[in-house]
This record gives structure tokens, sequence and C-alpha cells, in this order.
């Protein structure tokens, strides 16, 4: 089992890699990756839209914040499972594999993360979850971090319906497990 602490500072190690290093990861996340954090960034901002169609009525600016603090941590949740391989000391291959999102990622992810009904690659995910209780626990801390950047970047936010706030914070807590959830189908569908 891992420490918390051992994964809270590989993750945070992960977020500060000099500009070298960092596009050295960034050249094995593969593709459909990325697009799937574009695509769940859109889908997450529809859901605080249809809930509370006054957040229309903000300006394009702290819309903008908002929906960059949800990318934000759908790739926090990311290294969160970069930092979870890298302590196991699972290799991740240098180049991409050409992992297109639709439809190849996207049905690994529901088929892992959200099934209809249980499988044995959801048990799996599932059973790491529970035995790793740290990364769940960064889940939670990584959300309030990312929660902090966007007080931070967009000192207003304080100024919003208490709605959209709170529906805020719950959207970047998903955007955190959505991540880490985009990085175990990854590594998935690579072995």
């Amino acid at each position: 089992m891992l420490l918390y602490k051992q994964i809270a500072q590989e993750w945070d190690r992960l977020n500060r890699l000099p500009k070298e290093e960092a596009s050295l990861l960034e050249e094995t996340i593969e593709d459909g990756v990325f697009h799937g954090f574009g695509r769940f960034t859109e889908q997450l901002m529809d859901k605080m839209l249809e809930a509370y169609p006054e957040t229309n009525n903000l300006i394009p600016y702290e819309i903008q914040k908002m929906k960059d603090g949800i990318a934000n941590a759908l790739f926090s949740g990311y290294l969160i499972y970069i930092a979870y391989q890298n302590l196991l000391n699972i290799k991740r291959p240098q180049m991409r594999l050409g992992i297109q999102y639709i439809p190849t990622l996207m049905d690994e992810y529901n088929y892992i993360v959200a099934p209809y009904q249980p499988n044995t690659k959801s048990l799996l995910f599932n059973q790491l979850l529970d035995e790793e209780p740290a990364i769940e626990l960064l889940f939670e801390k990584v959300a309030t971090i990312e929660m902090n950047i966007i007080r931070k970047n967009y000192p207003q936010i304080d100024d919003i319906p208490f709605g959209i706030g709170y529906m805020l914070k719950d959207l970047i807590n998903r955007g955190v497990f959505i991540g880490f959830g985009l990085g175990y189908s990854e590594n998935s569908l690579r072995s």
C-alpha cells in the first residue's frame, strides 16, 4: 500500500517538472487522452450551465476561469495516475501508440470506470481504489488545491451565487476522478 505522502510528493514533482521534462512526459500521453480532457471539460461545463443557467450571465472571463479550473482538475487527476505508475515503477512508453478518444479510449473508460454491469476490469479498478486509500485522499486534496488556484486567479469567485460555486467544487472533484480514470484506461489499452 502506498503512503499518502509518497504519492502526494510524486504528484507535486510532476506538477513542477521543468519544461524539457514536461515535454518528454507529454510525448507519452496519447492524443486521445488530450482529446478526452477537452471533451470532458465541455461536458462538465454543460452540466454547470444546465443546472445553473444563470452562469451564462457571468462575464466570459469568469466562465473561462471556471472552465480552466475544470480542465486543470482533469489533468491533475491524470497526473495522480502517472504518480502512481512512477511509484510502482511501471514504465510509460516513450512514444504514443495512436489511441483515439472516440471510440477506443472512451469505450475503455466506460467499460472500466462507468460500466452498466461490473466486469473484470471495473472490479480491478475499484479494487485499486480500495487497496490504495492514499489515491482517493489525494483526489480530495488535489480538488481543494485546484479550487484554491481558481480563487487565486479569479478572486471574484466569492461574489458568484453559492449554488454555482458549490457545483464548481463538485465538478472539480469529478474532474480529478475522471482524469485518473482516463490515465488508468489509457494504461489498460497499452497493456
